[in-house]
């Protein structure tokens, strides 16, 4: 089992009005990763099963 606790990615924001005028989504380059996504708690775990049998 592993337990991670991990940093959120940083992102560029997302120009609104730009985005709806193009009709795309049109990032605001001026704030390149400026923001950054909260950090988020992470549990993997696995099974596995072996069976010993003759052959």
């Amino acid at each position: 089992m592993i337990i991670k606790i991990i940093k959120g990615l940083r992102t560029t924001p997302i120009d609104l009005d730009a985005s709806i005028a193009e009709g795309t989504t049109i990032f605001d380059e001026s704030q390149t990763f400026s923001q950054q996504n909260p950090a988020y708690f992470r549990i993997d775990a696995g099974m596995s099963l072996k069976l010993n049998c003759k052959k």
